[in-house]
């Protein structure tokens, strides 16, 4: 496998962050709750999740016949995933009671006007 193409194929399965998270000063973000410790987990997961792509596409830079086990791979990334995944499932059960209050408000006060 060609390292020219394979290394940002890899770089590719990074999830894009909002520049304001990238920070990684998350703690001062989420100081509602409840939501705060598995939004902290969201963006904390999604972090190390990148990190690991981050390093794979480093070593198989280096050396793509040491580093890069395609059937290996890809399965030590989708631990993350599942991690980011049941962290994002547990955000929107804690913060949706919020979003659907503050939403119920928001169509009474502009029906009011």
């Amino acid at each position: 496998m060609n390292t020219i193409s394979l290394v940002p194929a890899i770089l590719k399965a990074k999830i894009p962050m909002p520049p304001l998270l990238l920070a990684r000063n998350v703690n001062n973000f989420f100081l509602v709750e409840p939501g705060n410790a598995s939004l902290q987990k969201v963006v904390r997961f999604t972090l190390q999740y990148n990190d690991l792509v981050d390093q794979l596409a480093q070593q198989t830079a280096d050396n793509i016949d040491r580093f890069f086990d395609p059937s290996a791979d890809p399965k030590a990334l989708s631990g993350n995933l599942e991690a980011i995944g049941i962290a994002l499932q547990h955000s929107i059960r804690e913060i949706g009671p919020i979003h659907d209050e503050a939403t119920s408000h928001s169509r009474f006060s502009n029906a009011r006007h």
